[in-house]
């Protein structure tokens, strides 16, 4: 990504508290070392590549934990196996739910696009427990490493933001990833009021200070599009206008 542009300045800004708020060295351990390496194990593979079996040579390296040995000799295989080397990789050697696991997932993802949606739907399913600490190490490493699919990627991260409870990480993510601000009767809406759980039917009256507060930052969402582009309005916040004036009449 472009080191001068807005995505740089949103990592920088999810970085910097980071060296005082979140150990970085728990998150980035491999295996531990009693689950290392088979030496044993070479022989055999020498033993099958020798004979031209490198389907069976790969499965033996994973098997003995020589990953690399195992990615070399997919490399000359077919695609396919060398993808599912790359993801047994990150899955086995790297921690789940840490940004580097996250970075590793993607550029293994890059190499199979035929099935994205399932892809995505797994994505974070190892990472809920870290998530509240960890979350903008995960959208900081996606953003300065984008690769096929990434907004899907950001905008899961933010469903599972929101399925913990946590609105404003969730709406964060939602808008760095271009989603737009959309109607409260849409089924499929992820975001209505900035900060808010629209889901909730009193913040859809906005007669709470959680619904104001949320109806004020999208406003100022829209003037902030103004200022780029004089004709940009958010359609969806009009009814909330007339509500805001409405109550403010009371």
């Amino acid at each position: 990504s472009n080191p001068n542009g807005p995505e740089a300045a949103i990592v920088n800004l999810l970085l910097q508290d980071q060296s005082q708020n979140t150990p970085l060295d728990p998150l980035v351990s491999l295996v531990n070392e009693s689950q290392g390496f088979e030496a044993s194990s070479l022989e055999e593979i020498q033993t099958l590549l020798m004979r031209g079996k490198r389907e069976e040579a790969v499965k033996r390296a994973l098997t003995g934990k020589h990953y690399a040995l195992a990615l070399l000799i997919a490399s000359v295989c077919d695609h396919s196996t060398y993808h599912a080397v790359a993801r047994c990789f990150v899955d086995k050697a790297l921690a789940a739910g840490s940004p580097l696991h996250t970075v590793a997932a993607l550029f293994a993802n890059q190499m199979d696009s035929t099935d994205m949606d399932s892809t995505i739907s797994n994505f974070w399913k190892d990472s809920t427990q870290n998530l509240r600490e960890t979350w903008q190490l995960h959208l900081a490493s996606i953003l300065s490493n984008q690769t096929q699919g990434w907004k899907k990627i950001v905008v899961s991260l933010g469903d599972k933001l929101l399925e913990n409870d946590l609105c404003h990480a969730a709406h964060f993510c939602y808008l760095v990833a271009g989603c737009p601000v959309t109607s409260e009767t849409n089924p499929s809406s992820r975001l209505v009021l900035l900060g808010c759980d629209h889901r909730f039917t009193m913040h859809q009256a906005l007669t709470t200070n959680e619904s104001i507060e949320g109806y004020k930052r999208t406003e100022a969402l829209e003037w902030a599009k103004r200022k780029g582009n004089p004709n940009a309005v958010i359609s969806a916040l009009q009814s909330f206008k007339l509500k805001y004036a409405t109550n403010e009449q009371r």
